[in-house]
This record gives C-alpha cells, structure tokens and sequence, in this order.
C-alpha cells in the first residue's frame, strides 16, 4: 500500500495520506457472547478470525451492534518480539504494537479501527488475542458487563460460580463438575449482565482451556497438541463438544464459590459474608471511568441473594462431592 493513495472524489481527485478512502469489501456479522458486531475489512483473514473467535455464539441481545473496521496494509512486522500496550482515557481505548500495527476504539459509540500489517491478521491467534477480542470485550465491559475471575458451571437450573486467580484449579474443577453432570458455562471470566438484576450470568462454553499438566487428570486431553498462547502461557484447548458434556450460554448464579488449592486430606467448605465475598471481588475489578465502576460494583451487590462459601481443596473427585453437598442444602437439586 503505498504511502499516499489517490481517490476519485466527486468531481475531484484528492489525496488520501490517511487512507480513509481504504475499500473494506470483506463483511459480516459475529455476536460475541450474544452481542452483535459486524466488522468490515480489505482482507478475508479479519472474518475467519472473527468467526474463530465467535461464529458459534448465537444472537442472544438485542442492544446497537459494535462495529469494527481493519486495514491489514503490507508492511513488515516483528510482531511476536513484544506484546502490545494498552491504554485507557474515559472512553477512549487504544492498542498499540508499533506504529504501523495498532487499533482504537471509542467506547461510548462501540466504534473501532485497526491497522495491522498483513503478517499480522494472519497471525490468527496473535490477532484474535491482542487486537480483536481486546476491542470487543473492552466494549462490551464498558457498556453491559461486569467480568468476574470465575469459573461457572450450574446444576438444578441454579448457577455456581467457581473463583480463584490463577492456579486455583477454576477449568479442572469446573470440567470435573461436568462430567458428573453438570452444566458446563465457562472455564473462566464469567459476566454478568449489568442491566439485568436476576443474577444472569454469560460465558464461553464452546471451548476450555487448561494447563498442559491437566492432560494426567483428563483422558479428554491427551491427545490434544499443547501450544503457547500468544501471552506466552502454555495450554490446551478443548472442544466442548467433543467431550460429551452438557453446555449453556448462560444461567442464573445462586452460589458464589472462593477456590483455595491446599494440601488437605478432605474439602473444607465454610460460609462467608455477602460483604467479605464482595470486597474480595471488588479487589479484582478491571479499573474504568468511575461512571463504569459503579455500575459494575452495583451489578456485584445483586448477586446479595446468592449464597457464599470458600472451598479448600486438593483433589478434584473430593471437591466436586463437597460441592453437590452444598448445593443440596441451598436446594439446587
């Protein structure tokens, strides 16, 4: 692409050094976790990420549709040598790598345009991760969600979230529910929807990532090659439906459980406050325009009906009986 392009106005020819006149004839329409977004490109790769990311979701909200706009121009790009930055003001975020491989959105308007380097759309997973994923879930939080470092999975038509940090077993835990039966939401992040005060929770169900170790703990797993996520963690990525469990798009919470993975001969299970669980959930909130916060903290406070317990646990099978325990006595099942 050269540096200034040429374009026939009306009645005019004018220079375009900003390359607004960029033709984007590669189009369609993905709703990431239920919301709708179409994006538009001069290249077939920006679609094929988009539909890897989210073809399988259906439509599920009715709010205005994000739109993104891609320009993959061909320049080089080391783009694998560093991760790129992000930078937020009120609602205005922007991603940069380089400066000729970077993206912005306006938050409020759900509005966005990338400009990557040809090696770098097609770069599928380095793109869906850093660039397209990053622009639509920083949209969709600003405007509807509040993400919780949680695991989900829902027996009875009642929802259990499964929160720790890293480490704490959330996807092997959440997988082992499932194949006893449960429903399986979401090996992580889990949302709730802010404008709804029934607890109504959102996930990724359709695939679930695990340590590359979690292979000894799942036949499921030991076929599947390990890879390096583009954030440099090692995993494996499982195909929920190839694992012949029970999947849902979404449920409603009734059970927020805090994962503590310790050596102990059997599971321990103790009730806390509303108020302990919400401090320590505040405590890992993503920081957004105050106007944001609070409403992601309000959305935290509906969950109040719900019960809450901390879990200490070592072996997975124990845990998963612990936990049918507990949703027996606040009557899941």
């Amino acid at each position: 692409m050269n540096h200034y392009r040429i374009i026939i106005g009306i009645g005019a020819i004018m220079v375009d050094p900003m390359f607004q006149g960029v033709s984007l004839p590669h189009r369609g329409t993905v709703h990431p976790l239920g919301f709708t977004l179409n994006i538009a490109s001069n290249s077939p790769a920006a679609l094929r990420a988009a539909n890897e990311s989210w073809g399988q979701f259906p439509r599920a909200f009715h709010e205005p549709a994000m739109e993104v706009r891609v320009v993959a121009a061909s320049h080089t790009a080391n783009h694998r040598e560093s991760e790129p930055g992000y930078k937020m003001n009120d609602h205005l975020f922007t991603i940069v790598a380089d400066r000729e491989n970077f993206a912005t959105i306006d938050l409020e308007r759900s509005f966005a345009f990338c400009w990557v380097a040809d090696e770098v759309i097609e770069d599928t997973a380095y793109f869906r991760y850093f660039f397209l994923e990053a622009l639509a879930y920083a949209a969709l939080t600003y405007r509807y969600l509040t993400p919780i470092h949680a695991a989900c999975v829902a027996i009875g038509g009642g929802g259990v979230l499964l929160y720790g940090p890293s480490g704490t077993g959330k996807s092997c835990l959440a997988f082992s529910c499932a194949k006893r039966g449960w429903s399986f939401l979401t090996d992580d992040f889990t949302s709730l929807v802010r404008q709804r005060s029934d607890r109504f929770v959102i996930g990724k169900p359709f695939v679930a990532r695990f340590r590359p170790s979690a292979a000894k703990l799942f036949t499921e797993l030991r076929d599947l090659e390990p890879f390096v996520m583009p954030n440099g963690k090692p995993s494996v990525e499982l195909q929920t439906s190839a694992a012949c469990i029970k999947t849902i798009l979404n449920c409603r919470v009734d059970l927020v459980v805090f994962l503590n993975r310790q050596d102990c001969t059997e599971p321990e299970i103790a009730e806390i406050s509303a108020e302990d669980a919400f401090c320590r959930m505040e405590q890992d909130m993503y920081v957004y325009p105050p106007r944001v916060v609070e409403e992601q903290k309000r959305s935290l406070r509906s969950l109040l009906p719900a019960t809450f317990c901390t879990l200490r646990y070592n072996h997975l099978d124990t845990a998963v009986t612990a936990l049918e325990k507990v949703v027996r006595k606040v009557a899941l099942v």
